[in-house]
């Protein structure tokens, strides 16, 4: 409802903010969650002993979970090519 040029640069620059960290955030998950994974699944899927278990998954999530959104978030806006 603003016509002013400086609000629209405002929103964008914002918009960008949260798209890289929504990239970051997501490749920092799937970094961490499937090494998670592999230590579950291929000792079971190899007949080997559990090396996780249900109880260790979750103190990892509980733990790394937010860790890695209170980094994410203090993290300062990076410069846009």
């Amino acid at each position: 409802m603003n016509d002013d040029f400086d609000s629209i640069v405002t929103a964008v620059r914002h918009g960008r903010r949260v798209f890289a960290k929504l990239r970051k955030a997501i490749v920092s998950g799937v970094a961490v969650h499937v090494p998670i994974v592999g230590l579950s699944l291929v000792p079971v899927l190899l007949g080997w002993p559990m090396l996780l278990m249900p109880v260790h998954i979750l103190f990892l999530q509980l733990i790394i979970d937010p860790a890695c959104a209170i980094v994410f978030e203090a993290e300062p806006l990076e410069r846009m090519p």
